[in-house]
Parts: structure tokens; C-alpha cells; sequence
């Protein structure tokens, strides 16, 4: 086998991919492959596991509906082996991707199953992380994850049927690769955290909270003031949720479908998936300034944002969506 160097992978990686969430996704995939190469007996290949899980989502960020379609030109470009190609593309096997192709190379080798299996499951599991009071998944136990997983509103860009099959192609028992993935995922998830935060470092606000006797914040009022005609150059409109489901690939973002009154669909993403599950919000009347710019989110075009509510509770910033009575019609300007 040969294969890129790691130094080399992570620049290639970094050269397709500048979104923070889509590199801590490539690190998890990787640490998760090189812990499945030393528990299944392939230590000796656990530098080339690790690889193949870096460099997996390549194309996704910049050609997301060409999704293990584009991976091969990207990979030849940088003198990527064919072993290589063929492990990443096969892990999108028998899924149509955003232009209509239905990806048909099939997972062989023990590593490709395992990548397979494991990818959806990391971003299941990551979500499942983010609903817990510690934010990680190291006091996550495996009864736990599996009420998540029941749960098909959970995380439901993470295919749950993908997962399913790739544990009948291991020959695993469904818990076994939800354990095992899990495992993985919590002796990797410090190393991970300090890289991100090296690459990636939080800028300190640099606010003072208005708190009040109950632990609760807000942020203090602007003090400077805003005329009157720019205020009104920002078209609040009342809209109605006529769907909503996970985006596919991300931790946050959630895809709405509404009803703004004018008789076609509005398209809004909005990265709130830490706060609500999409089926609750279904039917919801809610509060949008709808004369933003479309602003491309994962290959979807946003147009518009939901208005929400932020407030701190020890430390940690705590969001509500801004939701009106039903008896509001959908296009309703507010002044």
C-alpha cells in the first residue's frame, strides 16, 4: 500500500475544506479509523486507516451535490494513490447524491466496511453529545446512544439505514458498532478538542453580562442609536413552518420550508439544531427578516433569518426562537 503522508493529507484536507466543523469532522473520522485498525488486529496500517478517514469528505464542502464524485480529481490532483480513492469514494455506496448519481463503488476491504459504518454513527453521535449537560461523549453510555438513534427526528441527517447496513456488512450486531464507534469517539475526544482549539481559538467576547438574582444574563443595551429609516429597511415578516429536518453532514443546521404569505416556499437555514429537534417545530408560527441577501449554507441557498431570542445562564449562552400566536397570518409585517 501506499499512501500520502499525514502532514501532506492534512494540507490537502485544509485546501477543500475551511469550515471548522468539517475539519473537527475529518479528525474524528480519522481518530476513529486508527482505534478500529488497533482493535481489529491492523496496527501495523492504522497511520494509512487514519488516512483514508482524514481525507473522506474532501469534496464535500465546496462540491457537496457532486459528493464522492469529485473526490478522485481532487485526489490525483495531489498524488493520492488509487488505494486511497477507492476507499474514500466506496463509503458513499449505493447513496444518490445531490445531482441524481448513485454512487456504485462498493466497500471490499475490512477498512472500507468499517468507514462505511462508521461515518454516519460519528455524526450521530457528536449530536447526541451536544444534548448532554457535559457537552461530551466521554459519560455517554451506550443505552443512551441507542434511545438517540431510536429516535429518527434525532440528528436525522445522520442516515440511520446507512448505519444499519454497514453494520450487516461488518457482520456486527447493530450494538456492537454503536459500542465500539462510541469507544472510539471518547478516547479520541480530548486530543481532538486541544487540535481544534490550537487551530481555532474561541476570541473572548469581551462583554459584561447584566445578571440578575435568578443566574440568568443578557447582554447589555446598545448605546448607540439607529435612525428611523434604517430600522425600516429591514422587512420582519411573520412566517409559517411548513417543514423542517436536519441538514445532512452538520451538527447545527437546521433546513426549514415556510410560508411567508407570498405563495412560494422561503428556504431559511438556521444553526439552532443544539436548541430544538426539527419535528417540534413543524406548524410553528415564528418571526424572519426576509430581505437579506441569500447567503449559500452547504450548497443551500438561505434566504432569510429566523429571529430568536439569546440569553446566558451560568456561562452558557441559551436561545428561543421568537414564536407568535398561530392566529397571525403568514406575511404579516411587523413595525
Amino acid at each position: 500500500m501506499e499512501y500520502i503522508a499525514r502532514d501532506k493529507a492534512y494540507e490537502l484536507l485544509k485546501k477543500y475544506n475551511k469550515d471548522p466543523f468539517h475539519v473537527q469532522h475529518a479528525l474524528t473520522v480519522e481518530a476513529v479509523m486508527k482505534w478500529y485498525a488497533n482493535e481489529l488486529g491492523y496496527s501495523e496500517d492504522a497511520e494509512y486507516w487514519g488516512i483514508v478517514g482524514l481525507l473522506h469528505d474532501i469534496d464535500f464542502e465546496n462540491y457537496p451535490e457532486e459528493h464522492c464524485l469529485k473526490a478522485p480529481e481532487l485526489l490525483k490532483e495531489a498524488g493520492v494513490g488509487e488505494d486511497i480513492i477507492h476507499a474514500v469514494c466506496s463509503h458513499g455506496y449505493g447513496i444518490t447524491v445531490g445531482n441524481g448519481t448513485t454512487i456504485d463503488v462498493e466497500p471490499i476491504h475490512q477498512m472500507e466496511k468499517v468507514l462505511f459504518a462508521a461515518d454516519e454513527l460519528t455524526g450521530l453521535i457528536w449530536s447526541a453529545s451536544l444534548m448532554r449537560p457535559s457537552k461530551s461523549t466521554k459519560d455517554m453510555e451506550l443505552k443512551s446512544l441507542k434511545k438517540k438513534y431510536k429516535a429518527t427526528g434525532f440528528a436525522a441527517g445522520c442516515s440511520r439505514e446507512v448505519i444499519a447496513r454497514g453494520a450487516e456488512q461488518l457482520g456486527w450486531e447493530l450494538d456492537e458498532l454503536l459500542n465500539k464507534t462510541l469507544e472510539a469517539m471518547k478516547a479520541s475526544e480530548d486530543s481532538i478538542n486541544a487540535q481544534m482549539e490550537a487551530e481555532y481559538p474561541q476570541e473572548e467576547e469581551g462583554m459584561k453580562l447584566i445578571e440578575g438574582e435568578n443566574g440568568k444574563g443578557i447582554e447589555p443595551l446598545f448605546e448607540e442609536h439607529v435612525d428611523f429609516d434604517t430600522f425600516s429597511r429591514s422587512d420582519f415578516r411573520v412566517v409559517k413552518v411548513k417543514s423542517c429536518e436536519a441538514v445532512a453532514k452538520s451538527k447545527k443546521l437546521l433546513h426549514f420550508i415556510l410560508d411567508d404569505g407570498t405563495g412560494t416556499d422561503r428556504t431559511i437555514l438556521s444553526g439552532i439544531h443544539a436548541y430544538y429537534e426539527p419535528e417540534e417545530l413543524v406548524g410553528k408560527t415564528l418571526l424572519a427578516i426576509t430581505n437579506l441577501p441569500p447567503r449559500p449554507m452547504m450548497g443551500i441557498d438561505s434566504c432569510g433569518m429566523l429571529l430568536s431570542a439569546i440569553h446566558y445562564e451560568n456561562g452558557e449562552e441559551r436561545l428561543n426562537l421568537v414564536m407568535l400566536d398561530d392566529v397571525i397570518p403568514a406575511g404579516a409585517k411587523l413595525y
